[in-house]
């Protein structure tokens, strides 16, 4: 099957929020984080597998190359996979 994915208002403030620190520091490098994360959800439309996340019906997707963690959530019934946040391998997780 093949899915649709849907970004949260919550995981473009994360890719948001992560790409405006590094661009502080190298904005060509920041672009390219930014570029390769939205990639990485968008290859959850026929990659979409991961560990299961902590909450149920959750999964998170590690980029090998990148320090980040997408959590995701997929919808059969919908046909969707839903972004609910990007989170920074080094950072506290939110409170579910």
């Amino acid at each position: 099957m093949t899915y649709l994915v849907r970004w949260s208002r919550d995981a473009l403030d994360d890719i948001r929020e992560q790409v405006r620190y590094i661009g502080t520091h190298n904005l060509p490098a920041a672009r390219k984080v930014a570029q390769r994360l939205r990639q990485a959800g968008n290859d959850l439309t026929q990659f979409n597998y991961g560990r299961k996340g902590p909450l149920p019906g959750t999964f998170e997707k590690i980029l090998p190359d990148l320090p980040y963690i997408i959590v995701y959530q997929p919808d059969e019934a919908s046909g969707c996979i839903f972004i609910l946040r990007l989170l920074h391998s080094r950072q506290n997780r939110p409170e579910p």
